[in-house]
């Protein structure tokens, strides 16, 4: 779970998450630090989102000219759930809240990486084995990818599993985030 939550297939462009001795710009960061007076400039963490705060805020604060330094000497903990029905779980509310942030702010809350899960799962859905057989392609290359990195060659067999409940499971909780955007729509018109 680890090796897809810090590899490109699994992540994408999430740059914060691979780490590195070096200093670096990034557009997103988990448990970012910031001053006082970014706050005072752009506002506050929105309230209306359970989830995806992190997301919106670094969102808003690029959209004002505001850049996220990633420094590797600031550690913080992350835990991974370590089962796989949890991990899949995690993903499906991760999916939902990838889009549900659209319903409650100005700017557009996450990052182009964040809605790719959401067009594999409709590409599945429309496009069946013309779509899977390059997923399934790419999926075993990054798992060969990460075997030979890690010197473990079950990565060969555990990793395509695991990219596939992260992928499939946040593109499936996306596709009923994009159903409860719509609610929220139909309701604010009705009001």
């Amino acid at each position: 779970i680890i090796a897809a939550l810090t590899h490109p297939f699994g992540v994408g462009n999430a740059n914060y998450r691979f780490g590195g001795r070096q200093a670096r710009w990034v557009d997103t960061v988990f448990g970012g630090c910031w001053r006082r007076d970014v706050f005072e400039r752009i506002g506050k963490f929105n309230e209306q989102l359970p989830r995806s705060q992190d997301l919106e805020f670094n969102q808003r604060l690029r959209k004002a000219g505001g850049k996220i330094l990633y420094v590797p000497e600031l550690t913080t903990s992350y835990y991974t759930r370590s089962r796989l029905g949890a991990f899949c779980r995690h993903n499906w509310t991760n999916g939902v809240w990838a889009i549900l942030p659209f319903a409650y702010s100005d700017v557009m809350p996450v990052r182009w990486r964040h809605l790719a899960p959401l067009g594999l799962v409709v590409a599945l859905i429309f496009l069946g084995v013309a779509a899977a057989v390059p997923y399934a392609v790419l999926n075993l290359g990054a798992s060969i990818h990460l075997a030979v990195r890690n010197r473990n060659w079950s990565f060969v067999a555990l990793m395509p599993l695991t990219f596939g409940c992260l992928h499939v499971a946040y593109g499936t909780g996306s596709l009923w985030g994009v159903a409860r955007l719509a609610a929220i729509g139909v309701k604010r018109i009705l009001s």
